[in-house]
C-alpha cells in the first residue's frame, strides 16, 4: 500500500499532471494511514511474514530480467544501420525477381529494414510485387478513434508503410487493418497476401560472464510463454512465414 500510493503520487504528477502541492497533500494523507499499517505488519515477518517477500523478489527479478534484456535485444537488432529509404532505392533500381503478391512484413521501429525483408531476399532473393512495412503499435489510451487507425504511406512504386494504431484495450487485427488500407488507396487480398516474421533467439554468446548466461535462461523462460506476435494481431497461420534470426546481446 505504501508503494502504490507512492507510484500514484509519480503517475498524478507524470501523466496526470495534476498541481505538486494537492499531490504532496495527498501522498502525505495516505501514507499517514500505510506507514503505521506497514510497521505494524513488519513485526509478522519471522512468524510466517517471509514467505511472500522471496516470492516477490522472484517475481520482480524475472519481470526486470524480462524489460532489460528485451531492451538490449531491439537495440541490438536496430545496430545494423542500414538506411530503408536507401535500400528501398537500390531495389527499385536494380530489382530483384519480382514475384506476384503482397508481401508484408512486421516490423516494430518504421524507420528500420525488417529482418525478415534481408533474410528473405538473402536465401529466396526474390521480392513481391507490393512490399508492405507493418508496424503494430499499442498507444497509451484504452481505445484509438477509427480515424487515428491506420496511416498509409507509399515510399516507392511497390513500397508502402502501414501504421496501426490500438488502445491497450483493443485487440489488433490484420484484416481490419489491410480493409482500412483499400481506402485509403493500398488494395490487398488476403488470400494473396504472405506475412513474414523474425522469430528471434538471443545469445550472450560463449565468452559472457556467468550471470549474462543466467540472465539469458531467465529471459528466455517467459519468452517461450509469450503470446505470438500472430496469434496476438490475428494474422491465419496458413499466410504466415517464419524467418529465424540469431541476436547476440
Amino acid at each position: 500500500m505504501v508503494l502504490t500510493s507512492i507510484l500514484s503520487a509519480t503517475v498524478a504528477v507524470k501523466n496526470w499532471h495534476w498541481h505538486r502541492y494537492l499531490v504532496w497533500l495527498l501522498l502525505v494523507a495516505m501514507l499517514l494511514i500505510d506507514i503505521p499499517l506497514f510497521l505494524a505488519n513488519v513485526v509478522k515477518i519471522l512468524s510466517g511474514g517471509w514467505l511472500p517477500l522471496p516470492l516477490g523478489l522472484i517475481m520482480f527479478t524475472i519481470m526486470t530480467t524480462w524489460k532489460s534484456e528485451r531492451f538490449r535485444l531491439l537495440r541490438r537488432l536496430h545496430e545494423h544501420g542500414n538506411s530503408l529509404d536507401a535500400m528501398i532505392v537500390s531495389l527499385e533500381k536494380n530489382q530483384p525477381v519480382r514475384v506476384p503478391g503482397t508481401a508484408v512484413y512486421l516490423s516494430r521501429a518504421t524507420h528500420v529494414i525488417p529482418f525478415a525483408l534481408l533474410n528473405n531476399l538473402k536465401h529466396n532473393k526474390v521480392l513481391h510485387e507490393i512490399v508492405v512495412l507493418l508496424t503494430m503499435r499499442t498507444e497509451a489510451v484504452p481505445y484509438v478513434h477509427n480515424v487515428q487507425r491506420v496511416t498509409v504511406e507509399q515510399l516507392s512504386p511497390t513500397f508502402w508503410r502501414v501504421i496501426a494504431n490500438y488502445g491497450w484495450r483493443e485487440t489488433p487485427n490484420v484484416e481490419e487493418v489491410f480493409h482500412r488500407c483499400w481506402q485509403e488507396g493500398l488494395a490487398c487480398q488476403m488470400m494473396e497476401t504472405s506475412f513474414f516474421m523474425s522469430k528471434r533467439v538471443a545469445d550472450h554468446g560463449q565468452t559472457a560472464l556467468v550471470s549474462a548466461r543466467t540472465r539469458q535462461k531467465v529471459f528466455m523462460m517467459p519468452s517461450r510463454n509469450a503470446l505470438r506476435a500472430a496469434d496476438q494481431f490475428e494474422i491465419p497461420l496458413n499466410r504466415l512465414i517464419e524467418l529465424g534470426i540469431q541476436v547476440e546481446i
